[in-house]
């Protein structure tokens, strides 16, 4: 468990201090940092992910052992199958060891493409395998267990705790840690520059927003707070060349410990899912269309391909009156729709604007099918 160091040391008052920062602030710990890198960083690890062809590795296997064609995939007498390598970070969080890591870092986006080895590196050179337990790409998230020798069984790992991200403000000081751009074990710094930053994945999924340094490579790896705890994971980039340009996300701790706990209990993590925007209309637009002022509604604002609301019928600025015969504004059908469970049939009343300017309109029922939320939304 990582010790707090105290940032900033307080100093008593003196004639020649000026109200109103007499005894506060004002010396700076320069070992913070420091603190957090020494207590830290053997909880810190490189990832590094095997992945083969899986069609070729069928094939190979498929060549009777006397084929003469077998001499062509040989080395040293083995079948030699195309592989690809990647990287990234992770963290321990678990005397167990269990690990943190984002999912793009141990999955691999080629349908072709298997993942058939995860190595997991420390700082002193040791390495070890790891096994997947269980990833949701939808917040990025996987959970990885370090393999253990069968001669120390009962081996325990140095661990980082998981901060409250609900505490987490901006202009708080940060640091990251990882392997970016091959720079394995790096330490920077910056402070959280926004937080509840949303994502295409709406109320599921939302980040903290950082302007400490992290490139390719710093994915999975943890952002800690001055006291050496995880506040997050550091998960993307905001730059249009893929390299660092001051705009960094990371997921939430409290979003990690929720998913993890789902994940570890289901081996899965089902959000339902409706394939559109929701807004609330003008008075304007309500007034065109004939709805009174004070009715709750929600307008649909942009359909999702090949979602659930399109293979429903439903349409851009569609309106919808009532859910299952109840009024709902946005956020009351949204909680609505988070109840719900993939495969549910709900029955919304719709009134579907045909001419704006002529204020006409044509009123439908429509049954949405909840669908399952996909890694990715179109």
């Amino acid at each position: 468990m990582l010790f707090a160091s105290n940032v900033f040391a307080t100093s008593s008052p003196t004639d020649d201090c000026v109200p109103p920062g007499c005894g506060m602030y004002k010396h700076t710990n320069q070992n913070a940092y420091i603190n957090i890198y020494k207590s830290a960083v053997n909880s810190v690890v490189t990832i590094i992910v095997v992945a083969e062809n899986s069609a070729i590795k069928e094939l190979l296997n498929n060549i009777p052992k006397d084929s003469p064609f077998n001499k062509l995939f040989e080395d040293d007498g083995e079948d030699v199958a195309p592989k690809m390598y990647g990287s990234g970070s992770g963290f321990i969080v678990s005397a167990e060891g269990m690990v943190y890591t984002n999912h793009h870092v141990i999955s691999e986006n080629d349908a072709n493409m298997v993942v058939t080895e995860i190595h997991i590196i420390w700082k002193n050179g040791e390495n070890r395998q790891a096994e997947l337990i269980a990833s949701d790409p939808v917040a990025d998230f996987a959970i990885l267990q370090i393999i253990k020798d069968e001669d120390t069984p009962n081996e325990t790992f140095e661990y980082v705790t998981l901060a409250d991200s609900d505490k987490v403000l901006p202009g708080q000081m940060v640091a990251a840690i990882g392997s970016p751009l091959d720079h394995s074990f790096s330490i920077t710094s910056g402070i959280v520059s926004a937080i509840n930053r949303e994502s295409r994945k709406g109320r599921w999924v939302s980040y903290i927003q950082t302007d400490t340094v992290i490139n390719k490579g710093n994915s999975g790896g943890p952002l800690f707070d001055l006291n050496g705890d995880v506040i997050g994971m550091n998960t993307m980039l905001v730059s249009p060349s893929g390299y660092y340009i001051g705009i960094g996300y990371a997921v939430p701790s409290n979003l990690m410990k929720e998913v993890a706990s789902v994940l570890l209990a289901e081996g899965k993590y089902i959000r339902p899912w409706m394939g559109a925007s929701l807004s609330t209309p003008t008075e304007a637009f309500k007034l065109k269309m004939d709805i009174p002022v004070d009715k709750l509604i929600v307008i649909l604002m942009k359909i999702a391909k090949d979602g659930p609301s399109k293979k429903s019928g439903l349409e851009k600025y569609d309106v919808i009156m009532s859910v299952n015969g109840i009024e709902m504004g946005p956020n009351t059908f949204i909680e609505f729709l988070q109840g719900s469970t993939p495969g549910d049939v709900i029955k919304l009343q719709v009134r579907r604007p045909l001419d704006y300017d002529e204020g006409t309109y044509e009123d439908l029922e429509i049954d949405l099918i909840v669908g399952n939320m996909p890694a990715k939304i179109e």
